[in-house]
């Protein structure tokens, strides 16, 4: 799943990593049409009902980061909605944000990792994937951009 990077529409200080709102309205679709499905059939297999609880997670499920500059902290939330529990970080400990890439793979795609460096050689991982282009690259030069850090390991 690729993440989108934006800008708070509230707070310009506010950069956002996580799931477009797409990835929700997919999830929801399918909860849906599974919903409908067991209605209109009159009844519910045990597979109907694990792929609707499957979906109704993708619906509910929060995995996003904040690079707050205003509030020189950075936040990640992961979770299920109102149960997300938020992790903070000093913004102002952060030293570098790395991009790591891998050896190539199957059907020339290569792995990229996005961390967030902290002082202490803590790395704070905050997105991977293995993708045939250099969206990854983008985010890591944006988020290094906002916090005002060196961008290393292009």
């Amino acid at each position: 799943m690729k993440n989108s990077l934006r800008q708070s529409a509230s707070t310009p200080a506010i950069l956002l990593l996580g799931a477009p709102l797409g990835f929700r309205i997919t999830f929801g679709l399918v909860a849906l049409f599974l919903i409908g499905v067991m209605v209109a059939g009159g009844r519910a297999s045990p597979v109907a009902l694990v792929l609707l609880a499957l979906s109704l997670v993708g619906v509910v499920f929060v995995d996003e980061w904040a690079f707050d500059t205003a509030a020189t902290e950075i936040r990640h939330r992961t979770g299920l909605l109102i149960a997300a529990r938020t992790r903070r970080y000093p913004a102002t400990d952060v030293e570098a944000v790395r991009l790591h890439r891998g050896p190539a793979g199957g059907f020339s795609a290569r792995f990229y990792r996005v961390a967030v460096v902290m002082r202490s050689g803590d790395e704070l991982s905050v997105e991977m994937d293995k993708t045939t282009d250099d969206s990854l690259a983008g985010h890591a030069q944006a988020i290094a951009d906002h916090l005002g850090v060196p961008l290393v390991g292009r």
